[in-house]
């Protein structure tokens, strides 16, 4: 009988077991990974809109402030009893 000797090099290893890491780790982040570029996809897409509502009303957290102090004293103000 032939003996038959399979050399495998330890790199050739190291890429296979890396591989399958890789698959693995696809196997279980792909939805996340797709969320994430959908959100980019929507948030570049809808930048031109923001800048320009921004641009034409203000931004918001300046417009909230001066609602924000109003709504704060009136909650403040004390109650007149009857």
């Amino acid at each position: 009988m032939d003996e038959r000797r399979i050399d495998v090099a330890p790199a050739a290893i190291a890429k296979v077991i890396a591989a399958i890491a890789l698959v693995w780790l696809w196997l279980h982040l792909w939805q996340l990974v797709m969320i994430l570029l959908i959100a980019i996809v929507v948030a570049i897409g809808l930048d031109p809109i923001v800048g320009w509502l921004q641009r034409r009303f203000g931004t918001r957290s300046a417009k909230a402030c001066p609602r924000g102090h109003g709504i704060r004293s009136f909650a403040a103000a004390p109650q007149s009893r009857r």
